[in-house]
């Protein structure tokens, strides 16, 4: 019967003229809500349709696809026969040889149970499937859901005409559709307990001339034709999450983790970068923020996005003129505060006007227009260039102990501090600098985790504790400057990644010192914020051994670059590790690696049983720099020798004030990959 059918409908299939060609295509889908009827237990979601309307944005304005060539369904134009006939107009009528086809889904996922008996075809005998809008209206329980073999067929014709095919499933379960924390919701739907209704499906939905496969189907998608990211593992829940904000209600934004994190690594994606860079670089960005959710990936990974047929981003970020100043789409993450200071240029490079950011959340902010506002603002897109920043950093929160025969200094040491801009006093404040002093008078600094920073013994006189305490605080505040630089990564972009060295490398440090050793580097989660991470065993005696690990650095623009590298541990020591003396000269082709030996080392002040976090910072400038004032803290020899968001982490100003510093352009940028070392004698 159901074979009749289809023969029916592929015999009766209406003449109509192809469609046209297009280079770039894509159909994005947003649910949020779903139709009368569906069961109350299919809780609203709050960021599907945000999630399309990102993707669209940056397809259309990163990535050049036409915006008639980009197809939204948002929540009832998402039904399931829609969803279908969508996928046949949009994306495989649609589709030549060279053809750029994207395909994503944002909303709910489930299983159903899968009728096919095919063994071994679904774990736990479960097919995943998506929610349309009208899924599970009327009692449908599953019969309606859009399963994975509508999906892998339809993907299975759209490979036939376009080897260039991206899908992106952010819904639970989704890892299982293709076969080839506080504060969060999921987007998960029970299982439904009906299997699809393929009848209905064929008679109602299914596009004519598409083979509808079956589980057991021998066919199956080959994987240089396709890459698909999936949010979740088959048994694992995607998440959604807020991204504090700035919305036009005042009310936090949400969106799927996977959308957010992907979002933001294709926005700074270079052409010839690969798929895997890019999802590798969002999959540990997801990891930091839900560990309970793993990306999954699969498809030809090594194929580079979009066949690198875009441009290099542009400088700045992307804004748009609103009535009283503007909307930025850049926020904390990407460097940007309250009272960043903005140049707005039109597409022609114009200047539009100035304006002063307002409110910044993590990835957008809302801006007032500068003295003498513009007269009559584009309605286009505009580029956003930070010009300059307020100076200084929030005072560190300090909280002074002390046993009652010591109160009499404590209470001076209070006094002292009180008078001190760069010291906020705390009677009882989690994560808190202490400042303990014991019955003899000796004094010693930890940080929130017990990390000792400074000591004073009895018998120091108060006027050189005084002044250990001052050299202290500069200190700390100048480390606190440089681990910031993580959320800075400006406009010069960089690929990193740790790696352990060849058998040529390792013996050209051997010959130096038989000791040299190599050391593999793990990826793990990153901090938040901060670019990737990874795990390595380091020695304790850093003089007579050598725990060698390679940093390669990717030149990721279309300019040649001067390369610079700090290493800034959590145990407080901060060291300039390229250029080495007399390299300083050595520039970086558009393109070019360079791999730069680090000895891995484990410091022994460390106290605690975790591993050591050591974060090295990657400068990027056009013109050569001299970052050891940023390793000493020392003034400047020569005036301008910095980038300005490199003096930002040297700035003599105390506390957030009206002083701001003036940035650079475009002409500076920070990358950061972490190790995360844990000592070693082997």
């Amino acid at each position: 019967m159901l074979a009749r059918l289809a023969l029916l409908l592929a015999l009766f299939q209406t003449s109509r003229p192809a469609a046209p060609r297009a280079s770039k295509v894509a159909l994005l889908v947003g649910i949020d809500t779903y139709a009368p009827g569906t069961p109350a237990a299919f809780a609203k979601l709050g960021g599907c349709v945000a999630d399309a309307r990102r993707a669209r944005a940056l397809l259309v304005e990163r990535f050049g696809f036409a915006p008639e060539d980009v197809v939204v369904l948002e929540n009832e134009r998402a039904t399931h026969a829609g969803i279908l006939q969508a996928f046949r107009s949009a994306l495989i009528d649609r589709a030549g040889p060279d053809t750029e086809a994207v395909f994503w889904f944002s909303g709910h996922g489930s299983r159903v149970p899968d009728a096919s008996g095919a063994a071994g075809a679904e774990p736990g005998h479960m097919d995943s499937t998506f929610l349309a809008w009208d899924s599970r209206a009327d009692g449908a329980d599953g019969a309606w859901d859009v399963c994975d073999d509508e999906l892998r067929s339809l993907l299975w014709a759209l490979t036939r005409k376009t080897a260039r095919v991206t899908v992106v499933t952010d819904a639970c379960h989704s890892d299982g559709t293709t076969r080839g924390s506080g504060g969060t919701s999921t987007r998960a739907a029970d299982d439904g307990r009906r299997p699809l209704d393929r009848e209905r499906l064929l008679r109602a939905a299914w596009p004519a001339g598409i083979e509808l496969q079956e589980d057991g189907d021998a066919r199956t998608l080959e994987a240089d034709r396709y890459v698909h990211v999936a949010a979740c593992l088959p048994h694992q829940l995607a998440q959604e999450i807020e991204v504090p904000g700035t919305s036009t209600d005042g009310a936090p934004e949400r969106g799927g983790a996977l959308s957010l994190f992907l979002l933001r690594a294709l926005d700074a994606a270079r052409p010839g970068a690969t798929y895997r860079e890019i999802v590798d670089d969002a999959a540990v960005q997801l990891a930091a923020r839900v560990p309970s959710q793993q990306v999954a990936y699969e498809g030809a990974l090594s194929r580079q996005l979009f066949g690198a047929a875009f441009a290099p981003r542009p400088p700045g970020f992307l804004a748009r003129a609103t009535a009283n100043g503007a909307w930025i789409g850049a926020g904390t993450l990407h460097g940007l505060a309250a009272g960043s200071r903005l140049v707005l240029r039109a597409a022609d490079g114009a200047v539009v006007g100035r304006a002063e950011i307002a409110t910044a959340g993590a990835v957008e902010a809302t801006a007032r227009w500068c003295d003498p506002p513009p007269s009559a603002p584009p309605a286009g897109a505009l580029r956003a260039l930070e010009e300059s920043r307020p100076a200084g950093r929030p005072p560190l929160v300090v909280r002074i102990e002390a046993p009652a025969g010591a109160s009499a200094r404590a209470q001076s040491l209070r006094g002292a501090l009180a008078k001190d801009t760069r010291v906020a006093l705390a009677d009882d404040a989690r994560e808190a600098y202490r400042l303990a002093l014991d019955a003899r008078g000796a004094a010693e600094l930890r940080d929130g985790v017990g990390l000792r920073l400074w000591t004073s013994p009895a018998a120091e006189s108060d006027a050189d504790r005084a002044k250990g305490l001052d050299a202290a605080l500069r200190a700390e505040l100048r480390h606190q400057a440089l681990v910031a630089l993580a959320g800075d990564p400006g406009a010069l972009r960089l690929a990193c990644k740790f790696r352990a060295p060849t058998a040529a490398e390792l013996a050209s440090f051997q010959a130096a010192t038989s000791q040299a050793r190599a050391r593999s580097a793990e990826p793990r989660a990153p901090a938040a914020g901060a670019g990737p991470a990874y795990a390595a065993r380091g020695t304790l005696d850093a003089e007579h051994e050598l725990s060698l690990a390679m940093l390669e650095v990717t030149n990721a623009t279309q300019v040649e670059l001067a390369v610079s590298v700090l290493s800034v541990t959590e145990a407080r020591s901060v060291d300039l590790v390229w250029p080495h003396a007399g390299a300083s000269d050595l520039r970086l082709g558009a393109g070019e690696t360079l791999a730069i030996p680090v000895n891995v080392t484990a410091s022994k002040a460390w106290p605690l049983a975790r591993p050591m976090r050591d974060r090295y910072l990657v400068v990027a400038t056009t013109k050569p720099v001299d970052l050891a004032p940023l390793v000493s803290g020392e003034r400047l020899r020569d005036a301008g020798a910095l980038p300005g968001v490199l003096e930002l982490a040297r700035a003599e100003v105390r506390t957030r004030g009206a002083r701001a510093v003036r940035l650079d352009g475009g002409d500076w940028g920070v990358a950061t990959v972490d190790l995360l070392v844990t000592p070693a004698r082997d």
